[in-house]
Protein backbone atom coordinates (compact mmCIF):
# COMPACT_ATOMS: atom_id res chain seq x y z
CA UNK A 1 0.00 0.00 0.00
CA UNK A 2 1.26 3.43 -0.94
CA UNK A 3 0.24 7.00 -0.19
CA UNK A 4 -1.32 9.55 -2.48
CA UNK A 5 1.70 10.22 -4.75
CA UNK A 6 2.38 6.89 -6.44
CA UNK A 7 3.25 7.83 -10.05
CA UNK A 8 6.86 8.90 -9.40
CA UNK A 9 7.50 5.90 -7.16
CA UNK A 10 6.28 3.41 -9.77
CA UNK A 11 8.49 5.08 -12.43
CA UNK A 12 11.51 4.70 -10.14
CA UNK A 13 10.67 1.04 -9.49
CA UNK A 14 10.85 -0.10 -13.14
CA UNK A 15 14.50 -1.21 -12.92
CA UNK A 16 13.95 -3.01 -9.60
CA UNK A 17 10.87 -4.79 -10.90
CA UNK A 18 12.78 -6.01 -13.96
CA UNK A 19 15.78 -7.07 -11.87
CA UNK A 20 13.62 -8.99 -9.37
CA UNK A 21 11.38 -10.49 -12.08
CA UNK A 22 8.17 -8.65 -11.28
CA UNK A 23 5.65 -6.89 -13.49
CA UNK A 24 3.36 -4.02 -12.49
CA UNK A 25 -0.18 -5.22 -13.15
CA UNK A 26 -2.48 -2.54 -11.76
CA UNK A 27 -2.71 0.32 -9.30
CA UNK A 28 -5.95 0.56 -7.31
CA UNK A 29 -6.81 4.00 -5.95
CA UNK A 30 -9.11 4.30 -2.93
CA UNK A 31 -9.95 6.53 0.03
CA UNK A 32 -9.62 5.46 3.65
CA UNK A 33 -13.07 5.44 5.26
CA UNK A 34 -12.55 7.55 8.40
CA UNK A 35 -9.81 10.02 7.49
CA UNK A 36 -10.77 10.07 3.77
CA UNK A 37 -7.16 10.25 2.58
CA UNK A 38 -6.14 8.73 -0.75
CA UNK A 39 -4.10 5.51 -0.85
CA UNK A 40 -2.96 3.19 -3.62
CA UNK A 41 -2.63 -0.57 -3.68
CA UNK A 42 -0.05 -1.72 -6.22
CA UNK A 43 -0.46 -5.21 -7.69
CA UNK A 44 2.75 -6.85 -8.95
CA UNK A 45 2.89 -10.24 -10.67
CA UNK A 46 5.94 -12.48 -10.20
CA UNK A 47 6.94 -13.48 -13.75
CA UNK A 48 10.06 -15.59 -13.08
CA UNK A 49 12.17 -16.84 -10.17
CA UNK A 50 14.24 -14.25 -8.33
CA UNK A 51 17.92 -14.32 -9.41
CA UNK A 52 20.26 -16.18 -7.05
CA UNK A 53 22.09 -13.01 -5.98
CA UNK A 54 18.96 -11.94 -4.05
CA UNK A 55 18.20 -11.44 -1.24
CA UNK A 56 21.36 -9.50 -0.52
CA UNK A 57 23.19 -9.43 2.81
CA UNK A 58 22.10 -6.90 5.46
CA UNK A 59 23.45 -3.42 4.77
CA UNK A 60 24.15 -3.99 1.07
CA UNK A 61 20.82 -2.50 -0.15
CA UNK A 62 21.55 0.74 1.68
CA UNK A 63 25.04 0.98 0.21
CA UNK A 64 24.01 -0.13 -3.28
CA UNK A 65 20.27 0.30 -3.94
CA UNK A 66 18.58 -1.14 -7.02
CA UNK A 67 18.37 2.18 -8.84
CA UNK A 68 19.77 2.64 -12.28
Amino acid sequence: MKGSEVEEETKEAVFSLNELKGKLIHTHRFKLPIEESTRHLIVIDKIAPTPGKYPRKPGVPLKSPLIK
